[in-house]
C-alpha cells in the first residue's frame, strides 16, 4: 500500500491493542534511508501531517485502552459486591 493510500484510509472506530501495536512499531521504524521522492516543501508538510495524525492517533488508542482496562477493573470489583448487602441483611434476621 502506498503512503498516500495510507493516510486516505478510513481509521476504525474501534480502539484496539493491535491497532496500537502496529503504529508503534511503524513509528520506531522509521529511520533515514535514500529516497528518489522530492524533498520540498509540500511533501515535507504531508510527511509532517502524517506523522502529527499518527502520534495523536497512538494518544487517543492509548487512552482507550487505559479507560477500557479501568472500568474492567472498576466493574470485576463491584461485581464481587453484588448481593452483598442483601445477603448480610438476611443473615442478620
Amino acid at each position: 500500500m502506498r503512503d498516500f493510500d495510507k493516510m486516505a484510509a478510513p481509521r476504525a472506530a474501534i480502539a484496539t491493542r493491535e491497532e496500537w501495536l502496529r503504529l508503534q512499531q511503524e513509528r520506531q521504524r522509521l529511520d533515514p534511508k535514500r529516497e528518489l521522492t522530492p524533498n520540498n516543501e509540500h511533501s515535507a508538510g504531508a510527511k509532517e501531517q502524517e506523522a502529527r495524525r499518527t502520534e495523536d492517533r497512538l494518544a487517543f488508542l492509548r487512552d482507550r485502552l487505559d479507560r477500557s482496562e479501568e472500568r474492567l477493573d472498576n466493574d470485576h470489583s463491584f461485581a464481587r459486591l453484588h448481593g452483598q448487602a442483601r445477603a448480610d441483611f438476611e443473615r442478620g434476621r
